[in-house]
């Protein structure tokens, strides 16, 4: 779910790139179920976390131009001044988190367990502690040795044997992973080629492999559609799609997805809502163009079976939020007006029914919806809003006629799960899987034979041992 986020940090937050890989001083964590950590304090099977493909200096909170601190065994302390919009100079002393050796548990620093290192910017590597709580309804957690640094957009889907996960990063390099159902990594493919103007992603499965829509950003914004086989291997040349940013594929079973996009001139305005039905070179079969400007960014939509939902919010109308119909030949039904809701996001629950997550006023709720976008039943309540964050990340996928939906709460530092019944009723009592001390910054979720399965990272603005990348199932 990027609804409010994504623009922000794309546009307004500028970090370098650093290595990823550690050499370990005082030994890996352990890694969770189906995780690949190390022994603990001896660190002699620990396994190091790849580089990243841009890789540049990495630097310690007490390393100037003409000094260097980090590295040297003791915790320093060091002044740092700044201004802000050219007003007075602010200065603050820090000191470094560790030196060569850690000074922290996982535990001290708000894990469950595990076991740090300390990074080559003397600062806690925390990839190997445990943030999954194991509640009665976890089935799997796990921390893959990926690279995860400065994951900007992620993505998670399946076919129905593996799981998939695309994820975008600041330095515009875009990877790929598959794994089992047990989420242990099959197999990573980083790329390391950097993509022109890259921005928001959606993934899925399709006949023989998978597709990837990376929307544009800035002005005159290009969206590339990739075409992968089932190793994630490129098909082809991708197309490319002037003036389109912030793409949803929407998954048919057995079938090529459906695409919905903003067509604007740039990535930062409202524009046109456009919904494709893509061939299996990319291509689009049909082409509808949804009526009323919107911010595309707010934009969602989900598989009905067989047609589609959109939820759009209108430029001119910022207080209405509509949900419109498309058929799977391109026809378009009225618009149903639901007023303001925010932070929407859709998922295919049964042939003509979609579970919709959404605010509404100072309430997270559910609401199913049939293909037509017509409210089945009354609003499930989940949770009251979060009044310290501007938005809350939330996933959501049915299984069986169930909805599971991961919601971040506590300024983004627990995932709560709620397992809600067409009924309304909840089948087990809202529990968190986990807790991350530093924040989320990214949910995805899918489901692989009834079992949800979520994603998650963190963002530790410039030290890529705080960027966490994690695997979570549960049972339905």
């Amino acid at each position: 779910m990027r609804t409010g986020a994504f623009l922000f940090s794309a546009l307004s937050l500028v970090v370098g790139c650093s290595e990823v890989e550690v050499d370990p001083q005082g030994g890996g964590g352990q890694g969770g179920s189906g995780g690949s950590g190390g022994q603990g304090a001896g660190g002699s099977d620990y396994v190091p976390f790849p580089q990243s493909c841009t890789p540049s200096e990495v630097r310690g909170a007490c390393d100037g131009e003409s000094f260097q601190k980090c590295g040297n065994g003791t915790l320093d302390s060091c002044e740092i001044c700044w201004t802000v919009d050219d007003g007075p100079e602010q200065c603050d002393t820090i000191t470094e988190a560790c030196d060569l050796t850690p000074t922290a548990t996982c535990q001290a620093l708000g894990y469950q367990s595990g076991e740090t290192i300390c990074s080559p910017a003397c600062g806690h590597d925390i990839r190997d502690c445990d943030s999954c709580l194991g509640s009665p309804s976890q089935l799997a957690c796990a921390r893959p040795r990926l690279d995860g640094f400065d994951v900007m957009d992620i993505e998670i889907a399946t076919n129905g044997d593996e799981i998939a996960a695309a994820w975008f990063s600041f330095g515009k390099v875009l990877h790929f992973a598959r794994f089992t159902k047990d989420l242990q990594l099959i197999a990573d493919k980083p790329g390391c080629g950097t993509i022109d103007g890259g921005g928001p992603i959606s993934l899925a499965p399709a006949p023989g492999g998978w597709v990837v829509a990376v929307g544009g950003v800035g002005e005159s914004p290009q969206m590339q559609i990739i075409r992968l086989d089932a190793e994630g291997i490129e098909l082809g040349a991708p197309r490319l799609v002037a003036n389109a940013t912030f793409p949803s594929l929407v998954a048919r079973p057995g079938a090529t997805p459906y695409l919905v996009y903003s067509s604007t001139a740039h990535a930062a305005s409202p524009g046109d809502v456009v919904a494709e039905l893509l061939d299996e070179t990319g291509a689009a079969t049909w082409q509808a163009v949804l009526p009323n400007d919107a911010f595309g960014e707010i934009t969602a939509a989900g598989f009905a079976d067989p047609g589609l939902l959109v939820a759009l919010r209108e430029a001119e109308t910022a207080s209405t939020t509509l949900l419109v119909a498309i058929d799977e030949t391109g026809a378009v039904s009225p618009a149903r007006d639901v007023g303001l809701t925010n932070e929407i996001v859709l998922a295919a629950a049964a042939p003509g029914r979609v579970a919709a997550v959404w605010r509404r006023d100072e309430s997270q709720e559910l609401q199913w919806l049939d293909g037509s976008g017509e409210d089945v039943g009354a609003p499930v309540t989940l949770a009251p809003r979060d009044e310290i964050v501007v938005s809350q990340q939330r996933a959501v996928t049915v299984s069986n006629g169930r909805a599971v939906v991961m919601l971040a709460e506590d300024m983004q530092k627990t995932l709560t799960m709620f397992h809600v019944e067409q009924d309304g009723s909840y089948s087990v009592e809202p529990y968190t899987l986990a807790t991350e001390p530093q924040g989320i910054a990214w949910v995805a979720g899918t489901q692989l034979g009834g079992d949800p399965v979520f994603a998650w990272t963190t963002y530790s603005a410039g030290d890529p041992a705080g960027d966490r990348f994690v695997l979570g199932s549960v049972k339905r």
